[in-house]
């Protein structure tokens, strides 16, 4: 949760040498850190296993928000399905509460901001009774990412604020990474964008005039990965639309001629 990647492999590397199975952590570890493919390979191998109860609500807690980040939606949908087909009735208020982040993280995913508050609402009242703070900063991320799709972007502030000193709290640098850095303003007076390395790659190729399949192409990830980026990159900065992000990209000089300008004819 502290972005201290290395020491986390090396935790979960000791715990398998004891006996101890490392998944989901593992799984979630190469999501993290952008390995997507190899994050949904292995959770997929892990579901195929035989495990306790208590383990798969787990392991099918981490693969929503795996094959989400993956881009693999439908997949996501099915792992949701199952959880609430089995598992719901006798689930802890911990569980359900994670279930419903979980649903509104996949309504996010597929345009759904109205489904998406309404889960993110009823994880958040679950959770206002256990001592959770970083779940429940994490569901305020999702009412902050709701209400700016539905167009409120006061109470989107006030969310995506309160989950922001949590997770600043908590030393929780990825998920600060996530929000983007709001208001914050570098040493010359410039916005800083806050994005990582390859949504700022996106973003160029977005203003270059390039739609999602010749992204895919030309960074050589899956045209689902490259719509993943833009709803990412669209939360962070609070906008809607290509146009407004070609805007941003001129704004903020996130415009640099790159191989796909030339590669490609602008439309």
């Amino acid at each position: 949760m502290r972005g201290r990647s290395a020491d986390a492999e090396a935790s979960y590397r000791k715990a398998s040498e004891h006996g101890h199975n490392p998944e989901p952590g593992m799984a979630l570890l190469s999501s993290a850190e952008g390995r997507h493919e190899d994050a949904a390979a292995t959770i997929r191998r892990a579901l195929n296993e035989k495990q306790s109860q208590d383990s798969r609500i787990r392991l099918l807690l981490a693969a929503v928000e795996i094959f989400l980040d993956a881009g693999e939606v439908e997949e996501a949908s099915f792992v949701l399905e199952e959880l609430n087909e089995r598992y719901v009735k006798s689930g802890s208020p911990l569980m359900l509460a994670l279930v419903h982040r979980a649903a509104a993280t996949l309504h996010l995913a597929n345009e759904r901001p109205a489904e998406a508050l309404a889960e993110a609402r009823l994880a958040e009242n679950m959770l206002s009774q256990i001592p959770s703070p970083f779940d429940r900063a994490r569901v305020k991320t999702l009412l902050g990412r709701a209400c700016i799709l539905l167009g409120d972007h006061r109470t989107a502030e006030v969310e995506l604020s309160a989950a922001r000193r949590v997770f600043e709290e908590l030393g929780a640098t990825p998920e600060i990474a996530k929000l983007g850095m709001g208001d914050s303003r570098t040493a010359g007076g410039t916005t800083e964008h806050a994005l990582t390395e390859r949504e700022v790659d996106v973003t160029r190729l977005v203003a270059a005039g390039l739609r999602n399949r010749m992204i895919a192409d030309e960074l050589v990830i899956s045209e689902k990965t490259v719509a993943r980026h833009l709803s990412n990159i669209f939360t962070k900065l609070g906008i809607s639309s290509r146009s407004a992000l070609t805007a941003y990209a001129y704004e903020h000089g996130l415009t640099s001629p790159t191989p796909s300008a030339q590669k490609y004819p602008h439309p």
